[in-house]
């Protein structure tokens, strides 16, 4: 990781590293890429969709990055950063000869106005303001030289700093256009620029023909590189697959295990497991109310859940068992907690029985004092929910646990859900890759504390992750956390957040970021044989 001691001297500042640059005006090479959904907003500053993030990572460049294969963050925009002792000043040295699509030159001034544009309660943004933590301020020190200032220390800081959301646009275009226009005006520094956008149809991106300052990681070994990249629009999964498998696109998201399966024969098709973040796709547990308030029914349900059958017949084993409320996959995951909790239905049925229920009445339920044993799930249909939950209500039938399923349409209708506090297990997905997410979902005031559980060890380790800037104490907060979590049995982990991609074999160079973002500046087709 490339953070150096805060001095207070102004940070040196390095040279732009070369790259692909007039290769564009020669080459009439298309990339069509199938999306399974219409973005909601395409502004990366107020949008809060992640499928959208594969058309702005190729758009926007941001302050750094990560390293897709060791995760480590490196430099972008930012040719060097440095924190300070008290953990509430970030200075950025920042790169030279950059110029944004419109021409515009991209400087400390620049980054000063995405700041002020993020913040700015009018522009009503989601995503890219919560990144920015305590955000206090920053001070400009030179043309190219920034300072982001803390109102309290926070560790995640840099990792929001990687995200499209807080990807640096041309001031001169967002001053130029209101918010709603600027959707199709976007002018980053990235290594394709907005060609065209017809909502609900496609979004179209050619490459620049002066991008020369990528970060490091990115190749230019692929001869030719396309030219533009078509992001058609399809939100029939079965569909997406047929026209992969026809050779009508060459790459296509969010396929479904069973159709990634059939195209696992199909020579002329290659199949990405792309992992997305580091948040186990999991059934968030409600303390609160019975039964769930009981910590033993938890951990019953925990031992009553075979993982392994779900990833077998739901996801067709194009995923991975999780083990905690971090992936498996992710860099902060407690390892000592694999197995914990395995499949063991002795072991659930005890705990059941010294919770005193039994089936007094013979009808293959349990009950206690005369109620029956009913646990209640929702959740939104993404992820193949929808199944996990059929499964989970089959494998708990056969302990004598009644299960009552509710899909929820939208976020907004989980949300309300939740504020009824009517509910045993909440399910849901998202992508986030710094462990801080485990503050929001199980901290006493947590954003998404669906739990209602309140305890004030577990509160103060997580305020201590939030908080460090030491990278190995934090991991070992983390590590602290997470096993507090499972032994108080507060979610039940089912999968890593894989999503499965499929692209035609003439596709060379197409990688995904840690976050599950392609980036596309070195994709390549070959010619058709």
């Amino acid at each position: 990781m490339r953070v150096i001691l805060f001095a207070g001297l102004l940070l040196l500042l390095c040279g732009c590293a070369g790259g692909v640059s007039d290769v564009a005006e020669t080459s009439t090479t298309t990339l069509t890429y199938l999306l399974s959904k219409e973005p909601g907003n395409m502004d990366p500053h107020v949008t809060g969709d992640t499928e959208i993030l594969s058309v702005l990572r190729q758009i926007y460049d941001t302050l750094v990055y990560r390293d897709p294969v060791t995760k480590a963050l490196v430099p972008g925009l930012a040719t060097q950063w440095a924190v300070s002792a008290d953990g509430l000043i970030y200075g950025f040295a920042l790169r030279q000869g950059v110029r944004f699509h419109d021409g515009t030159s991209f400087d400390a001034q620049a980054v000063a106005a995405n700041l002020n544009r993020i913040v700015n309660p009018q522009t009503g943004s989601l995503k890219a303001r919560q990144l920015l933590g305590p955000y206090a301020g920053y001070e400009i020190v030179d043309s190219y030289t920034i300072r982001i200032i803390l109102s309290a220390p926070y560790a995640p800081l840099l990792d929001g700093l990687a995200q499209p959301y807080l990807g640096i646009a041309s001031p001169t275009i967002f001053q130029n256009y209101s918010m709603n226009r600027y959707q199709f005006h976007q002018s980053g520094t990235g290594p394709f620029q907005l060609e065209d956008y017809v909502p609900g149809k496609q979004i179209t991106l050619r490459r620049s023909s002066v991008y020369d300052w990528k970060p490091e990681f990115l190749s230019d070994s692929v001869e030719l590189p396309v030219n533009r990249i078509r992001f058609a629009i399809n939100s029939d999964p079965d569909e997406r697959a047929r026209l992969l498998r026809e050779g009508e696109v060459e790459v296509a998201t969010e396929l479904l295990p069973a159709s990634a399966r059939d195209l696992t024969a199909n020579a002329s098709v290659r199949l990405y497991p792309v992992q997305i973040g580091g948040q186990a796709v999991q059934f968030v547990m409600n303390s609160a109310i019975t039964p769930t308030n009981d910590v033993n029914i938890r951990r019953a349900l925990l031992y009553a859940t075979n993982r392994d059958g779900i990833i077998d017949g739901v996801y067709q084993r194009f995923s991975t068992v999780a083990w905690g409320p971090v992936a498996t996959d992710g860099l902060d995951f407690d390892r000592s907690l694999n197995g914990r909790y395995a499949y063991d239905v002795s072991a659930a049925n005890r705990l059941l029985s010294d919770a005193n229920y039994r089936d007094s009445d013979n009808d293959r339920y349990l009950d206690l004092n005369g109620e029956r044993l009913v646990i209640s799930l929702i959740f939104l249909p993404d992820s193949l929910l929808a199944d996990v939950a059929l499964n989970l209500r089959d494998q708990w039938a056969n302990i004598g646990i009644q299960v009552n399923i509710s899909p929820v349409p939208t976020i907004r209708t989980l949300r309300d859900e939740v504020e009824s506090g009517e509910f045993n297990l909440v399910g849901f997905t998202a992508s986030q890759l710094d462990p801080a997410f485990l503050g929001d979902l199980f901290g006493t005031d947590g954003t998404q504390n669906y739990t209602g559980f309140t305890n004030p060890s577990l509160d103060a380790v997580l305020a201590d992750a939030l908080q460090n800037g030491d990278g190995e104490i934090r991991r070992a907060r983390y590590a602290q956390a997470q096993q507090l979590i499972m032994e108080q049995a507060l979610t039940l982990p089912i999968r890593d957040y894989d999503q499965i991609v499929g692209s035609s074999i003439r596709v060379q160079g197409l990688i995904y970021d840690p976050y599950g973002i392609p980036l596309l500046y070195a994709v390549g087709l070959v010619a058709p044989s």
